[in-house]
């Protein structure tokens, strides 16, 4: 079992620089927001500007992190394979970066001295309709949600200090339109069904307020395992429904065709458990989160897609 997430009253310098591996996916460009100038940001070739070129499959940091002065005070892995059924139809390989891959370079981090600092998935539990708490031992029923709980049980055997933000779904304007609502937008675009299960529910987060959530914990040397979701169970014909308002909002009149169903009847090789349900009793008792209305957050999301009508569905 991990450690209990323990706040050192010692503050990190505000100034300290944060490497983050995976510096433009959803969670990681949102930490790289909300820390400014201190974010050093790496991601896989082609990069442009600041960004350092790296493969998470290949690539060592420890020769990374030297270069770099001062050094970094924690290092964000926010790099992975994040899709459900990609797991499933590659579980070698998606296990080779998502456990094998995350574990080497969280070992390299702490050897440099930085706090490697992990990211695992509601899709731990096998959906009861509870509130999961870092307490409760993880029954996945997927490949994702096993690969990540592997990862949980492994990093506290490395004898290591981590800190690993189990994440809700999280909603965001710069997903690149894999995003749930991205999809539900991109059908509304083209007349196509949607596929909205009544029995899924999740605790829903806004990406910004997970970069700002995640500076935190890192600025208050937060270590162990701590939720971040948002405040509110949400079913999923309510986010559809605050969707269609937000379209509403915008001027957007196209017309939505709806189909209801259960998470069963999705299609996929496997599925997401139907009720993903965080409790952040601990989280709040950390700190004083502040939360986006989830309204603001679709909205924020419609906008992005309608605007991008040329890009290619994602089924």
């Amino acid at each position: 079992m991990l450690r209990p997430t323990d706040i050192s009253s010692e503050k990190i310098g505000m100034n300290a620089p944060i490497l983050i591996l995976g510096g433009r996916g959803t969670v990681g460009s949102a930490i790289a927001a909300a820390a400014g100038d201190r974010a050093l940001k790496a991601a896989r070739a082609p990069t442009s500007g600041d960004m350092i070129a790296y493969d998470a499959l290949i690539d060592d940091i420890e020769p990374i992190i030297g270069r770099l002065n001062p050094r970094p005070a924690a290092v964000v892995i926010a790099f992975g394979i994040s899709g459900t059924h990609t797991c499933a139809s590659d579980r070698v390989g998606s296990r080779r970066l998502n456990v094998d891959r995350v574990l080497a370079v969280a070992t390299a981090a702490a050897k440099c001295g930085a706090l490697p600092v992990l990211f695992s998935t509601d899709s731990v539990f096998d959906g009861s309709p509870t509130y999961w708490s870092e307490q409760d031992m993880p029954r996945p029923t997927c490949e994702y949600g096993q690969q990540k709980a592997e990862v949980e049980q492994r990093i506290s055997t490395l004898g290591i200090t981590s800190l690993i933000i189990r994440l809700s779904r999280v909603i965001a304007d710069h997903a690149h339109r894999r995003d749930l609502l991205y999809q539900w937008c991109r059908r509304v675009q083209n007349d196509s069904p949607i596929m909205v299960p009544v029995d899924q529910s999740f605790t829903p987060i806004a990406a910004g307020d997970v970069g700002r959530i995640a500076l935190a914990l890192i600025d208050s040397q937060a270590t162990g395992l701590i939720n971040v979701a948002g405040p509110e169970q949400i079913f999923a014909p309510v986010l559809f429904d605050i969707l269609h308002r937000a379209c509403d909002d915008l001027g957007i009149k196209q017309r939505m065709k709806i189909d209801y169903c259960r998470v069963a009847d999705l299609p996929g090789i496997e599925q997401r458990p139907a009720n993903t349900l965080l409790s952040i009793k601990r989280l709040q008792q950390t700190m004083a989160p502040r939360f986006t209305p989830l309204a603001d957050s679709v909205k924020s999301v419609a906008t992005a897609a309608f605007a991008a009508e040329s890009a290619p569905i994602t089924s």
